[in-house]
């Protein structure tokens, strides 16, 4: 870095420890995310003998912000010339020029019209902009560059109907990997030649799958009790007709979202003869600024009865069996899982979680762990604060109302969690006792928030098969293969 230790050291104190250079490799954007506060900010220079300026200070969870707050997305082939995201004018992320010279944002280059930019691809050799990515239903990718698109062109053409990702290119643009996949195709990889556009089979992630035939994932939409639209998908077995026993599957990260793309989880659960249902409630990423911070503060609350909702439209369209319907989730989705079984009592017939939030205050004041911190206040903004909020959080953590709780529960975690403590698989699991409710509880000693050991994954999803087989009993006539057992 050319300037002086003491800046160096000013900046550092910011939090700008994010660093960005050049297809030229010289040094031009850094940005913060603060530890201690909302504050975001972005960096830049034309060239390195300039010093660094910041371009913007914003909060990006201040509801009541105005200007121009947005993220670095990518370098383009001028030095002057960045671009960047932003929500200002559509309240959807998208894509705009910026110069850096007049510290000005630039014209708008790319916008869907119901969906975040969440990918910019930019030339390493020169600097150009090659394509720009968003999810809708699937991944989406949108083609600037002529040549970069007359290259992929074909590539689409072979395999309509899949999802491709094109996962990296070599320094100087020669050789591309890529992967095909779709929701009923694991990801199957490729080598293509950038020169001679001709591409070959690597290897395919689960060739034991290869030969057969799965279900293909289905978009559906449905409106909450308060009239938003939401989105969700459907996989049921081969052969299914009509209603039929159903696991709804939240997904992990409340502020995150699902596609209707390949998930294990997903086939594993309709392999053994179940409808599995997945949502974006409100507060899922993608949809815009305002679908986002819709979930703002609504934990157990609009958040849980859009998944509620959503079951109620599966039993109305014929989809789920009302009386066989089970909800298992990871992480958030795991506390909504748990929290479903409290709030909606009848509703479901069995409930499992991994890792799943059982006591909201508990995770606030956890701040030495990577998931939450209640000292920053984007906590506050999102979740709640464990001071001013504790009769809200306390009023929504299902280890406080575990009594009202009527049908088997599963619970599975690692010790190892630096995500959620292993802690609120205690409390619940002391919860449940205490109630009298029906559960069985299984830790794994090593692992994180998410499976590395393979065996323990496969211990875990098997015991999660048998427990929903056991309780929501589905059509032996839709099971893939004989559930598997363990000793």
């Amino acid at each position: 870095l050319q300037f002086s230790r003491l800046r160096e050291a000013k900046l550092k104190r910011k939090g700008l420890g994010n660093w960005r250079a050049d297809h030229e490799f010289k040094l031009r954007i850094g940005f913060s995310k603060a530890r201690w506060s909302n504050a975001f900010e972005v960096w830049g220079r034309v060239s390195e003998e300039d010093r660094l300026e910041r371009l913007v200070h914003w909060d990006p969870l201040d509801k009541n912000r105005t200007g121009e707050g947005f993220y670095f997305a990518g370098f383009s082939e001028r030095p002057e010339k960045i671009y960047v995201a932003s929500e200002r004018e559509t309240g959807r992320l998208a894509l705009y020029e910026y110069d850096l010279a007049d510290k000005r944002m630039g014209q708008l280059v790319f916008a869907s019209p119901d969906h975040d930019v969440s990918r910019v691809m930019t030339s390493a050799v020169d600097g150009r902009l090659l394509s720009i990515g968003y999810r809708d239903t699937h991944p989406r990718i949108e083609y600037v560059d002529a040549e970069f698109r007359d290259l992929w062109a074909p590539i689409h053409r072979d395999f309509p109907d899949r999802t491709l990702t094109i996962v990296d290119m070599d320094r100087y643009e020669k050789t591309s990997i890529f992967a095909v996949s779709a929701s009923n195709l694991p990801p199957v990889y490729y080598r293509l030649d950038n020169t001679s556009g001709e591409y070959s089979r690597l290897f395919r992630s689960k060739p034991a799958l290869s030969e057969l035939e799965l279900p293909k994932t289905t978009p559906v939409t449905f409106r909450s009790r308060d009239g938003l639209e939401i989105h969700g998908y459907v996989t049921r077995p081969h052969g299914t007709d009509g209603p039929n026993a159903t696991v709804v599957f939240p997904h992990d990260r409340p502020f995150s979202r699902d596609v209707a793309g390949w998930n294990a989880v997903v086939q594993f659960l309709v392999s053994r003869g179940f409808t599995v249902f997945q949502l974006n409630y409100r507060g899922s990423t993608g949809y815009g600024r305002a679908f986002r911070e819709a979930g703002y503060r609504e934990y157990g609350r609009a958040m849980q009865d859009d998944i509620t909702d959503g079951v109620r439209w599966l039993v109305a369209e014929g989809i789920a069996d009302p009386d066989r319907i089970g909800i298992f989730g990871i992480g958030y989705g795991g506390y909504a899982a748990l929290w479903g079984l409290c709030s909606t009592p009848d509703l479901y017939a069995a409930g499992a979680s991994y890792a799943g939030i059982s006591d909201l205050v508990t995770l606030l004041a956890d701040d030495a762990r990577g998931y939450v911190d209640d000292v920053t206040t984007r906590n506050k903004v999102l979740t709640g604060s464990r001071w001013s909020d504790r009769d809200y959080l306390d009023s929504v953590s299902p280890a406080k109302h575990a009594d009202r709780i009527r049908v088997p529960v599963l619970l599975g975690h690692g010790t190892d969690d630096w995500d959620v403590h292993i802690r609120h698989t205690d409390q619940m699991t002391s919860a449940l006792e205490d109630a009298g409710v029906e559960h069985e509880v299984y830790r794994y000693r090593g692992e994180s928030h998410e499976f590395i050991d393979e065996r323990t994954r496969i211990d875990f999803y098997q015991k999660l098969g048998a427990f929903f087989e056991r309780t929501l009993k589905p059509d032996p006539a839709l099971v893939l293969r004989p559930a598997a057992t363990t000793g």
